[in-house]
């Protein structure tokens, strides 16, 4: 998945953009999504599942389409997606659920996230199957 045809400094740079742009997008949610709950970490959810949906849309074209760009499968995959989700966030604000004695809160954020991930990631690429 990390090997590609493009020179490392142009790999980065297409890493870097999508970075740069998924960041961002992932702290404009967390501030939306703020007013949700100020006693859970909604955001993070928010951010996390819509990537997954997108990492499952981008693994069905990365597998079956090979003639898929290496500079956008970075800009998107690598760059964009991996500043957009966060398991460091996810982790410091379970543990200051857990920290809080919220025991509860700190099950449903962990089984939210792992649950809708994968299951977002699931139905991204299967209906990318379907369509494609």
């Amino acid at each position: 998945m990390y090997s590609t045809s493009l020179s490392l400094p142009v790999a980065v740079v297409w890493v870097a953009a999508g970075g740069a742009i998924g960041s961002v997008l992932r702290y404009l949610i967390a501030v939306a999504a703020a007013p949700i709950s100020s006693r859970f970490p909604s955001g993070t959810l928010i951010a996390n599942v819509t990537g997954c949906l997108c990492a499952g849309v981008m693994l069905y074209l990365v597998l079956n389409r090979p003639s898929f760009p290496p500079s956008l499968r970075l800009l998107i995959t690598t760059g964009f997606l991996g500043g957009l989700t966060t398991f460091s966030t996810f982790s410091a604000e379970t543990l200051h659920l857990l920290e809080r004695g919220q025991i509860g809160a700190t099950a449903l954020n962990v089984g939210l996230n792992v649950l809708l991930g994968l299951g977002a990631a699931w139905v991204g690429y299967t209906v990318m199957r379907a369509v494609a």
